[in-house]
């Protein structure tokens, strides 16, 4: 996936100057435009889907949303002691 972007220049990869066994990754103008226009695109589609919704229901919703990716982010979210899921 990485390659991919990279081939596609939304993606620079070069070695690291402090220390060569690393590599550094950034983000290219056209990856930035191409994040920014995929996030534009997710937010019209919420607002489509949330329109009929009462606007204080459609805030609430986003948030947890939010929460929600924010939580996947993180190791021990997917350690819950609670989750007996094989």
């Amino acid at each position: 996936m990485l390659a991919s972007a990279v081939a596609a220049g939304l993606v620079t990869k070069t070695t690291s100057a402090a220390d060569a066994r690393r590599t550094e990754l950034g983000m290219t103008e056209a990856g930035q435009s191409l994040l920014a226009a995929a996030r534009a695109w997710q937010e019209e589609a919420f607002l489509q889907m949330t329109a009929s919704w009462p606007a204080a229901d459609a805030r609430r919703f986003a948030t947890y949303l939010h929460r929600l990716a924010a939580q996947s982010l993180t190791p021990t979210a997917r350690e819950n002691p609670h989750d007996h899921r094989p």
